[in-house]
């Protein structure tokens, strides 16, 4: 888990955005994340665009619905083993089940001995609670 960016939320909806600087040193590797709540779970949708690999394709997902999901399946993007610094954004609307840390987790793709993947420094988590009434 990363603790820049992570909140403690209550049972309620919200909207998210994360702007994600991220690297990795080895192609093989690359650069998985995905976000959960560390108790009860999560209902809604999201949706994601990122830079993605050497030739700086274009990784998206117009929108993915979650019913009472404890995770998301994890999202890879590719890196070109030199620690380019690469970007994506997702944006979500969540409904939680039960007050609880909600945690954005990264890792490389593909373990590989003696690499590694790293969330930037100036990688940025924005959330707004909704009103329910």
């Amino acid at each position: 888990n990363d603790t820049d960016l992570q909140i403690t939320v209550t049972a309620d909806v919200y909207h998210f955005q994360f702007f994600i600087m991220y690297s990795g040193n080895t192609t093989a590797g690359d650069y998985k994340f995905d976000f959960l709540p560390s108790t009860g779970d999560m209902s809604g949708w999201y949706s994601y665009i990122g830079s993605n690999t050497i030739a700086d394709a274009i990784n998206v997902s117009t929108g993915i619905r979650l019913n009472a999901a404890a995770t998301i399946t994890a999202i890879a993007f590719g890196t070109d083993g030199s620690h380019t610094v690469r970007q994506f954004m997702v944006e979500a609307m969540l409904r939680f089940s039960a007050g609880t840390t909600f945690n954005l987790r990264f890792a490389q793709n593909t373990q590989t001995s003696s690499t590694a993947a790293r969330t930037k420094k100036g990688s940025i988590l924005r959330y707004r609670k909704l009103p329910t009434a």
